[in-house]
């Protein structure tokens, strides 16, 4: 999921399978747009989180998205994520990733919202 906890919201489908989908719906709308920045897995196929970029994008929410090396990105998705003037990374080891976000996140061009961005997207060295 984009940029909701669903250990942090009461919308996980395994353990709150009771929860309606107009609930589920509204409370991680409400959390996303919240944020300040979504860190979005991309490398698999997933209307949730398009659904989401799209609402981050439209909110000028800071978007990084990652990928592990050689997974398929969505040509849409990338294209969103250029748009919002997000940063799409990609990573082979949990450490490469670590280093990457720690990075990304300590950016000053990170937090700038769409209207701001000036960046090109940038890839991690595979």
């Amino acid at each position: 999921m984009a940029g909701v906890s669903h250990h942090a919201i009461p919308t996980d489908p395994e353990r709150a399978n009771c929860v309606s989908s107009a609930e589920v719906y509204q409370r991680d709308v409400d959390a996303l747009l919240s944020a300040h920045i979504v860190i979005a897995h991309v490398g698999a196929p997933s209307t949730g989180v398009g659904a989401e970029l799209a609402l981050a994008a439209h909110g000028g929410l800071a978007i990084i998205a990652i990928a592990r090396t050689g997974e398929r990105v969505s040509r849409f998705a990338e294209g969103l994520i250029d748009d919002a003037g997000g940063h799409l990374f990609t990573f082979a080891t949990a450490h490469e990733l670590r280093s990457t976000l720690q990075a990304a996140l300590t950016g000053s061009d990170v937090h700038a919202t769409r209207e701001s961005k000036t960046e090109p997207r940038q890839r991690a060295a595979s």
